[in-house]
Order: structure tokens, then C-alpha cells, then sequence
């Protein structure tokens, strides 16, 4: 299982605080996925476990285009700002 999840940036002034609890949860649960890529400037400034982050969806598809992520499940969340969207074509 691979986790790709982008910056919410729904959030608010909560943002810093939730986005951290969610790195903080998914270290908690790291046995149940192969690879954690975290996207965007909120998720960047989190403590992240020695998860991969990336700045953007263009650095996605760069690394997604370089690294093959055949034969897994991979669950894709962000909002809207982020453009995950645009990452899929590369999966």
C-alpha cells in the first residue's frame, strides 16, 4: 500500500496541528503501508518520521515517472489545491 496525501488546506488556523497529528497517526500505523509520500508546504513543516515530502504535484509526477509503483494500492488524498489529480496519468 502506498500513501500519497497532499496539503489540506481546508484546515485553517488548525492546519499546522491537524496536519501534524495526521503524520503522527500514520507513523503509529507505518507497518500498514509500503511507502508514505506526503505533498505541500503544510505537510512540509510537520515532524514527518522519515516520510518522503514533496513540494508539488509536478515534483510527483517527476518522481512517479522515475520510480514504478506497480502492484500496489495507493490511496491519493489532497485538496483540490494541491492538483493530485494530475498525478494519476503517471501511476
Amino acid at each position: 500500500k502506498v500513501l500519497l496525501l497532499g496539503d489540506m488546506k481546508e484546515l485553517g488556523k488548525n492546519s499546522r496541528d491537524e496536519h501534524q497529528l495526521i503524520t503522527d497517526y500514520i507513523n503509529k500505523e507505518k507497518g500498514a503501508f509500503d511507502k508514505v509520500i506526503l505533498v505541500g508546504s503544510e505537510f512540509a513543516e510537520t515532524k514527518r518520521h522519515d516520510f518522503m515530502v514533496l513540494p508539488d504535484a509536478k515534483a510527483v509526477a517527476d518522481y512517479l515517472q522515475k520510480e514504478e509503483l506497480t502492484g500496489h494500492y495507493i490511496l491519493i488524498k489532497g485538496s483540490n489545491s494541491t492538483s493530485l489529480q494530475s498525478v494519476v496519468e503517471f501511476l
